[in-house]
């Protein structure tokens, strides 16, 4: 969480603890926190250094993944423009559906024709499964964050506000479930 709210002094401290980490697990763990910052200027930091050839570089498809979770544009136009030198970095059978995974928590349907373009000149049309539910993931949280979350907001501020008050106070009573 420390790394999400990350300020830019934070920010550095985590970097030097990225580079003086002592084990690869460390590293890489670091590396990867320096890319989900809420603040999209320390993303772009973050994944202008992912390719700057200071984290090894099967880290850095690994940093371009963080930063979509929460800036999915910043992600699939860094990956776009830098797509000579992170492809190579990718185990070829996960090439084709790397950039369409940059949107698996995307909601702005313009992305799609984005990838689409991408798409075109990047992957073959034959392997283009992955593609095809990445817009599909996109159209629908789309649609949630639309159609859905105006009424659930409405719920919360009316009648909602006081069902949750009451569900608060009955898992509080509640006896503790066990699992197998």
């Amino acid at each position: 969480i420390i790394a999400v709210h990350a300020d830019a002094m934070t920010w550095d401290q985590l970097h030097r603890m990225a580079q003086a980490a002592a084990t690869e697990m460390e590293r890489r763990e670091l590396y990867v926190l320096l890319a989900v910052s809420e603040s999209e200027v320390l993303v772009q930091r973050a994944l202008d250094l992912a390719l700057s050839g200071e984290p090894p570089a099967t880290i850095a498809p690994e940093m371009i993944s963080a930063a979509s979770k929460r800036h999915p544009k910043l992600a699939l136009d860094f990956a776009i423009a830098q797509w000579d030198h992170i492809a190579p970095r990718i185990e070829p059978s996960s090439r084709t559906g790397y950039v369409p995974s940059l949107l698996n928590d995307a909601a702005d349907l313009n992305l799609i024709g984005e990838l689409e373009r991408f798409a075109e000149g990047h992957i073959p049309p034959d392997g283009r499964q992955e593609l095809r539910k990445a817009e599909a993931t996109v159209r629908y949280l789309a649609m949630i964050r639309n159609d859905r979350l105006p009424g659930i907001d409405r719920w919360i501020q009316t009648d909602g506000g006081r069902a949750s008050t009451a569900a608060v106070g009955f898992i509080s009573t509640a006896s503790p479930v066990s699992l197998p």
